[in-house]
């Protein structure tokens, strides 16, 4: 009698899960129809040649995690995590361009400056060619410093597509987001329906041996 208790409270329990798969789908069809749509109005508003994978980065770093966790019924539970700091890393690398091109202009014009007054001079010339050589390997270091960088931190992908992004593209990447995060959550009810399958085929083949 227990046994067909317990069968019938795993029954429930299977459908119950198959009703939270049909939700978190139903959730993941609206979800990415959403972000489709956003992304169709923000290449209605920039043009499609702005928002494509031409605009995608050479050198690229994930910004999604997805930790695996396994229980003592080897139920796996997938956590997809989003990167908080991503936005603080591509503003943070905004402003160092914005204040490597101020360099570079203030040292055109003090190149241009010094270049004016001694313009007659052939030997101040030819030391400001010398130093613009010596001057190169340390470019050619900051260069592989900067690509290091890009290596190591993750950027936001918006920036891909330029500063001022519309706000349908921030939105098609909100609900592209939220999408991620839905899948995992079926990923981890897949993984309860499964046990919850095994739990049912064990207890019908005990209840048929007695």
């Amino acid at each position: 009698m227990a046994s067909k208790q317990n069968l019938d409270f795993q029954y429930l329990n299977l459908l119950r899960i198959i009703q939270q798969i049909h939700e978190k789908k139903q959730q993941l069809q609206t979800c990415m129809e959403n972000g489709f749509f956003c992304m169709s109005k923000a290449r209605y508003v920039m043009g499609m040649k702005q928002v494509s994978k031409l605009n995608y980065a050479s050198v690229m770093s994930a910004n999604v995690t997805v930790n695996v966790e396994q229980n003592d019924d080897e139920v796996s539970k997938f956590e997809v995590q989003h990167n908080k700091n991503e936005r603080k890393v591509s503003e943070k690398q905004n402003k160092t361009k914005s204040g490597d091109q101020k360099e570079a202009i203030l040292r055109k014009r003090n190149v241009g400056n010094s270049s004016s007054e001694d313009k007659n001079i052939e030997t101040d010339d030819t030391d400001h060619v010398q130093s613009s050589i010596n001057e190169l390997p340390s470019a050619v270091s900051d260069i592989d410093i900067s690509e290091e960088d890009k290596i190591a931190t993750p950027t936001d992908p918006l920036n891909w597509f330029g500063v001022l992004v519309p706000q349908s593209l921030r939105q098609c990447q909100i609900e592209f987001r939220k999408a991620s995060i839905i899948i995992g959550d079926i990923s981890t009810l897949q993984s309860q329906l499964k046990l919850a399958k095994t739990k049912i085929k064990e207890l019908n083949s005990e209840i048929s041996i007695k």
